[in-house]
């Protein structure tokens, strides 16, 4: 639930008790609706909250909306003051999390019909993750990921996110902290909500877009990142479950993710089983970015405040 006492609901300002959609309505019986989270960080030195790569999210939006054929009434310039209105209204002076959501929520429509559509954006205070620091534990789960043709991962689909539930319970339940999803063909996907990162033999490698995972905004910007910081160009390629064995490093990197070390798979070490190097230097420099610490890519930070 969100923290916000304040949300948007089709570019207005309203409490957040208000904001109610019709439990007839295609979003609630079907999960017709698409989304993207988002990351606001605060400056304490600036007093300034940034939200980073706002436009890149607000156009993967729209392309999910065209891809899941929902009616687009709506211009970047009107999402973006959806997120900007929410977090001004809340008065937020701390980093947060968000979510934007576009739905069907009329209860006369059916799972076929294109519109109408609302928007939707709400927000909370967000603390760094401890695995963040301590790296975690995955576990390769035994549910693939959804094919493109099946249920397309590049949409960013609500009822795209049950695969992904079962994958973490399953983990869970074995002890895990996270699953790791193989495709159909049997090569590395992603994890549940966060794309993936190894480092072998000083070389960083992802699995390429056509193994069935979200085309991550936070993916590209390490990408950047590991060029410019530390030199390193990314290989997008198939990736085999035991080269995250073989592998001297691994993480998950995502909106909520940010960077997060892999320390095993199935109970085996990945490198000696600690955060590696390459992996805490790319958190820095990923961090000092989003906030504003670096001046570097200031067209990805969104000022909030004026």
């Amino acid at each position: 639930m969100t923290d916000a006492t304040y949300v948007t609901v089709n570019g207005k300002v309203i409490p957040s008790a208000e904001a109610q959609i019709n439990i007839a309505s295609p979003a609630a019986k079907y999960g017709i609706g698409v989304f993207e989270g988002l990351r606001g960080y605060w400056n304490a030195d600036d007093e300034q909250l940034y939200v980073f790569r706002l436009r890149e999210h607000l156009a993967r939006l729209k392309q999910s909306m065209k891809l899941l054929r929902l009616d687009d009434e709506y211009t970047i310039e009107q999402l973006e003051a959806c997120v900007l209105d929410m977090i001004r209204a809340n008065d937020f002076k701390t980093t947060i999390q968000m979510r934007i959501t576009a739905l069907l929520d009329d209860p006369d429509s059916s799972r076929t019909d294109n519109g109408p559509v609302g928007v939707y954006a709400e927000g909370s205070p967000c603390p760094p993750h401890p695995f963040m620091r301590s790296g975690l534990t995955a576990g390769t789960s035994s549910w693939a990921r959804t094919a493109d043709n099946a249920l397309p991962v590049r949409i960013k689909c609500n009822a795209n996110y049950v695969n992904a539930r079962l994958a973490e319970l399953e983990a869970r339940a074995g002890g895990f902290d996270r699953a790791i999803f193989l495709n159909n063909r049997g090569k590395v996907s992603e994890g549940p909500g966060a794309t993936l990162f190894l480092i072998r033999n000083g070389q960083p490698a992802t699995p390429s877009p056509s193994n069935d995972l979200l085309e991550s905004i936070t993916r590209d910007t390490l990408m950047h990142l590991l060029r410019e910081t530390q030199d390193m160009d990314t290989r997008e390629r198939d990736v085999d479950r035991t080269e995250i064995y073989a592998a001297d490093e691994a993480f998950l990197c995502g909106t909520l993710a940010e960077v997060t070390p892999i320390i095993s798979l199935d109970g085996i070490p990945v490198g000696d089983g600690t955060v590696g190097p390459i992996t805490r230097a790319l958190q820095k420099s990923y961090l000092d970015t989003v906030t504003g610490a670096s001046a570097d890519h200031a067209e990805w930070r969104t000022p909030v405040y004026v």
